[in-house]
């Protein structure tokens, strides 16, 4: 072989080699990431061994976070059938919109059109993010356009807010699965005083709603499954919106803990 080509060939595999390196470097940079976020709480009260009354869950524990437009509900719907929508009601109007903020009004996506995108409607799962109060005949707009498009009821999985504790018991009236939003653990830094009576008015709470699962996002979980070990979990890692190994190794890791039943992240393309 003559040189130039030899020196060519050694170049192109001492680049790929510098690559491989590189690879495995970020690789190992994510997963030492991922143990060091889930890495256990040491208990500084008696943890509750509270188990669920049903047992019931969704089929799949992946959910893709924010679908809020027409055009993203298309494209991650050939992926999923786990997501998660926000919903948004404007005073003195009845009709349900799918928005995270007023910003996002400027799509005019109702709840109907949200249901009408995935084209296997009978086997998705909605992941309902309340960002307003929802009324009874709000609560009833909801569950009709869910029969219009075959969507069993029990897909359908509430999320409101911690301390509308009112709107979580309307929604259990109607027969709907609730997840119950608990924050303060991760950046509150409690004492052992403050996280025996965050824990007894969480306690409170599930005795109350009876939720299909507590939810949290990823920095609160590791104390959720050392407060609340028994009980299912819904979790949120939405911090990296990027393709990113990280959400692979946190997956892995949330599918080896069988209280954890969904789990919402990010999924981003380039362009979507």
């Amino acid at each position: 072989m003559p040189k130039k080509y030899l020196s060519l060939l050694k170049k192109f595999f001492l680049c790929l080699i510098t690559a491989a390196g590189a690879f495995a470097l970020y690789a190992l940079g994510a997963y030492l990431y991922t143990l060091h976020n889930l890495r256990p709480v040491t208990p500084l009260t008696e943890p509750s061994q509270t188990a669920p009354a049903s047992s019931w869950r969704p089929d799949d524990i992946s959910f893709v976070h924010q679908t809020n437009s027409r055009e993203r509900l298309l494209k991650k719907s050939k992926k999923y059938n786990g997501f998660e929508i926000d919903t948004y009601t404007l005073p003195e109007e009845e009709t349900v919109f799918v928005a995270h903020d007023p910003g996002q009004l400027k799509y005019k996506m109702t709840i109907n059109t949200a249901f009408a995108m995935p084209q296997d409607a009978q086997n998705t799962y909605w992941w309902i993010d309340m960002k307003t109060l929802l009324t009874q005949s709000q609560i009833e707009q909801i569950l009709r356009a869910a029969r219009r498009f075959g969507i069993p009821q029990d897909h359908l999985i509430f999320e409101p807010r911690m301390n509308h504790e009112d709107q979580a018991l309307l929604l259990k009236k109607n027969g709907l699965n609730v997840i119950l939003q608990i924050t303060g653990f991760y950046k509150e830094n409690l004492d052992a005083r403050q996280t025996a009576s965050k824990v007894a008015e969480i306690q409170r709470l599930i005795d109350l709603i009876k939720p299909l699962a507590i939810s949290s996002g990823m920095g609160n979980y590791p104390y959720l499954k050392a407060y609340f070990p028994r009980y299912p979990k819904a979790v949120c890692y939405n911090t990296t919106k990027r393709p990113s190994l990280k959400k692979r190794f946190m997956k892995r890791q949330m599918q080896k803990d069988p209280s954890v039943i969904m789990l919402l992240t990010d999924e981003y393309d380039w362009d979507n």
